[in-house]
């Protein structure tokens, strides 16, 4: 019980009548060193076992965020690509509008223009019509005398 528990194998063992007593040889040193390069060998396999575990386990890390810096990268590019080609086509948008804009400002202002040219009078026009001013204005202040004459004629008369 003691050798199961503790690891010790004990030498002397009782025998079937008192004071007999039985010795165990004492293990072979060569096995002892056999034992402990096994034990030794043992440990540096699973050393090595260990070792290489790590070693897939972060390359296999290292993989995986390689994947994902790549996936990051490529989805990065993605939301840049289309964020830039909404920019563009709002470029182009704004642009047909401020070209259509300035098709109708100059449209309208042709269409103005030639309005004030068709209004406008010409200097021939504007000289006949002064006169025609001065003309009607010449008559009402002859008119006015007149009228001014024949009312003081009348009150002489009265």
């Amino acid at each position: 019980m003691y050798s199961q528990r503790f690891g010790t194998v004990q030498r002397e063992i009782k025998g079937p009548t008192p004071k007999v007593v039985l010795m165990r040889a004492k293990p072979s040193k060569s096995q002892g060193a056999e034992q402990h390069l096994k034990r030794i060998q043992r440990s540096y396999q699973k050393y090595h076992t260990t070792l290489a575990s790590i070693k897939s386990n972060e390359q296999d890390r290292l993989n995986v965020d390689w994947i994902q810096h790549s996936d990051r990268k490529y989805l990065s590019s993605l939301v840049q690509a289309r964020i830039k080609d909404g920019m563009q086509a709002f470029i182009i948008s704004t642009e047909e509008r401020r070209n259509k804009l300035r098709e109708l400002l100059a449209s309208e202002e042709n269409m103005y223009f030639t309005e004030m040219q068709l209004k406008e009078e010409t200097i021939e026009e504007k000289k006949d019509r002064m006169r025609e001013k001065t003309k009607s204005l010449r008559e009402k202040k002859e008119k006015e005398r007149q009228d001014f004459v024949a009312e003081k004629l009348d009150q002489q008369f009265r």
